[in-house]
């Protein structure tokens, strides 16, 4: 496959919640979302230092962190990563290629169930663009992680031939079976990659902040006023259980994530009187479903 040049996407620096530690996860996962402030051990590091983390927002939605000097008075440092807002762009820079593929796929399972919603609600123009979005975005490193890892690519051909049917203007009715085919063509690829329990587990994490950052942008006066960025956040949080569902690992684990996305997907989205949107309530799934991921590497 011949690569074509890199389009530039502007950079946005974010943190995402630490991992935590074995002991700590069993009580996370089972008291719920995280509290606002807590002191969790860096993953895989004996003896090292402690992270402070502040689940509170940072640019574009996404949870920030704050390190605070530990052991040796040294501060314990956030990656930073790359990406558009709310979920734009590619995958952030640093994570494995294993994990990369798999943020992407999701990325794009995202954007079309968002699509599809919208088709469905009538939004023909915001559902358009966000099939189109993707190939404008972040297609080109999802093909190259593809042909890096050896995996054939029969995802691009899926969502070309969607993409075609849309700028045709074809029937959003009619469109349900080219939906069909990239959805499969995605399941296809994640089943096909490698990287394990590791790369699963970290490409739903980034998944479900991704969804956070959307949810937050839709807020507007306390109320959840962007229904693009809605669908976004909902396809996120869906992606995210689509991809949890088939991960063939530790059981436990993998039902306490689909819990976790499960409560979720329901109180997030509600409405009417008494509602009252909250990004932490995404924030804190992250965090939970990293602690499980954690826990089953």
């Amino acid at each position: 496959m011949e690569r074509k040049d890199k389009r530039l996407v502007a950079p946005r620096m974010w943190a995402g919640l630490t991992l935590a530690g074995a002991a700590i996860g069993a009580a996370a996962a089972a008291a719920g979302p995280v509290p606002p402030r807590m002191a969790v051990p860096q993953a895989g590091v004996e003896g090292a230092p402690l992270w402070l983390v502040q689940a509170e927002e940072g640019e574009g939605g996404e949870a920030g962190t704050e390190a605070e000097e530990g052991q040796g008075g040294e501060a314990a440092p956030a990656a930073p990563s790359e990406g558009g807002e709310g979920g734009e762009g590619g995958a952030p820079a640093g994570i494995d290629a294993e994990t990369a593929l798999l943020l992407d796929l999701g990325k794009l399972e995202a954007h079309l169930l968002a699509a599809e919603a919208l088709f469905a609600a009538g939004s023909a123009d915001d559902a358009a663009a966000l099939v189109y979005h993707p190939q404008a975005e972040f297609m080109e490193e999802l093909e190259e992680h593809l042909e890096d890892l050896g995996l054939a690519d029969a995802v691009t051909p899926a969502l070309e031939a969607l993409t075609d049917d849309v700028a045709k203007g074809a029937d959003p009715a009619a469109l349900a079976p080219r939906f069909a085919a990239s959805y499969a063509a995605i399941r296809a690829a994640e089943a096909a990659a490698p990287g394990g329990a590791s790369a699963r587990y970290g490409a739903l994490v980034l998944l479900v902040r991704d969804a956070a950052g959307e949810y937050t942008a839709a807020i507007s006066d306390g109320a959840l006023a962007d229904p693009v960025a809605v669908e976004e956040a909902r396809g996120f949080l869906v992606a995210a259980r689509r991809l949890a569902e088939a991960e063939a690992g530790d059981p436990s684990a993998r039902q306490t994530v689909l819990d976790i996305l499960d409560d979720t997907l329901a109180r997030a989205f509600g409405s009417g009187a008494g509602f009252t949107p909250d990004p932490s309530l995404i924030h804190g799934a992250a965090a939970r479903v990293e602690i499980a991921g954690l826990m089953a590497r």
